[in-house]
């Protein structure tokens, strides 16, 4: 490690920025670092992105998981100071940090959603099997937690939900046979099977309960009337 020994004056090294440091045997560690003009641009990267980041902290929630991706692709992608990439990358976990309770918070009003749309459905409908769709969004849990709702008050009736996830463009479907229906002929999985196929997708299961999925949102109504259709053949 010269230190700049062969420079007449270090003045002459206008600036210096470690850009790396990792270890290349026992005992021995490698620094990588910028001086002059490349060093300067760096420093500069480098406040740019700390900046970035602390300006994120004021985003909307709205808006925050896209900064948070845009400056992570930008940190690893630009060469900037080490005490920088430090300060940004330890600025970026605590808005991931926040990101998750966001996404938690989401999820739970998402799924308090889903199951007072499913209480709505259980109380108006007469019974005999049950196909409906049910507001959860692309949260498969939440469409399963709607399903136990209706099938509290409706035991002995199949049941199918289905959820437009209009963000991903897909339809998530879950259904459950009582065994009365599985005698009858109606099976859970192939009841999933014949309402994915009808929205562009795929679906099966066990003969009491079944998942699947269609890719074409706009064939929801469609969906409804081939379950419907195949569960008056089986069960009346």
């Amino acid at each position: 490690f010269c230190g700049g020994t062969h420079l007449v004056s270090t003045a002459d090294a206008r600036a210096f920025a470690i850009t790396e440091e990792e270890a290349v045997a026992r005992g021995v560690r490698r620094i990588v670092a910028l001086t002059g003009q490349a060093a300067e641009e760096a420093v500069e990267r480098g406040d740019r992105l700390v900046e970035r980041a602390q300006q994120a902290a004021a985003l909307d929630d709205e808006k925050l998981e896209d900064a948070v991706g845009a400056l992570l692709a930008d940190l690893e992608r630009e060469t900037v100071p080490l005490p920088d990439r430090a300060r940004v990358r330890e600025a970026v976990e605590a808005l991931q940090e926040r990101l998750k309770k966001v996404r938690k918070a989401s999820a739970k009003a998402g799924r308090e959603q889903a199951v007072e749309g499913a209480r709505a459905l259980a109380s108006s409908a007469p019974g005999g099997p049950i196909v409906s769709e049910i507001p959860a969004g692309g949260d498969r849990q939440a469409l399963l937690a709607a399903m136990d709702a209706v099938r509290s008050k409706h035991e002995a009736s199949p049941i199918m939900l289905l959820s437009r996830d209009d963000e991903a463009g897909k339809v998530l479907i879950v259904a459950s046979c009582p065994e009365s229906a599985i005698k009858a002929g109606l099976k859970a999985g192939d009841w999933v099977r014949t309402a994915a196929e009808a929205c562009g997708g795929k679906g099966g299961g066990r003969p009491d309960s079944a998942q699947g999925g269609g890719t074409e949102i706009d064939k929801i109504p469609a969906a409804i009337r081939a379950a419907e259709a195949l569960a008056s053949e089986k069960v009346g």
